[in-house]
């Protein structure tokens, strides 16, 4: 009984392990918003606005193009998306990697770790 017992509770704590999926270790979360463009401070406006936030799997890279600037190279790889209404916030549980988290005309870098919590804003790049 015993040896059945052990080997029940090992199978469980396996299955708990991986999602559904079956990749297996712990993810991390990253939760943020689209940060508003805003010159001067408003104590009533909103503090993000709403819009999608897509997340590519790797790292922004720049290519140079025929008039001599750096265009900039998002990944391929879309892994997840989310619309988030104003004011509102972005939640991704995501494995371990390098990510890009694109929202409105910005965009912001993040490294996951396993067991992470990160709160990230994505930044205005409107001033």
């Amino acid at each position: 009984m015993w040896r059945r017992g052990s080997a029940l509770l090992a199978a469980v704590a396996t299955l708990l392990s991986c999602d559904a999926f079956g990749n297996t270790g712990p993810k991390g979360i990253v939760t943020g918003g689209i940060t508003r463009c805003s010159g001067l401070y408003d104590p009533h406006a909103q503090r993000y606005d709403g819009g999608t936030v897509t997340v590519f799997e790797g790292q922004v890279t720049w290519k140079p193009n025929q008039q001599g600037n750096l265009d900039t190279v998002f990944p391929r790889r879309r892994v997840a998306q989310q619309t988030v209404e104003p004011d509102g916030t972005f939640g991704f549980l995501l494995e371990p990697g390098h990510y890009v988290l694109l929202g409105g005309v910005s965009y912001v870098s993040v490294t996951v770790q396993p067991g992470d919590d990160m709160k990230v804003d994505i930044p205005n790049l409107c001033i």
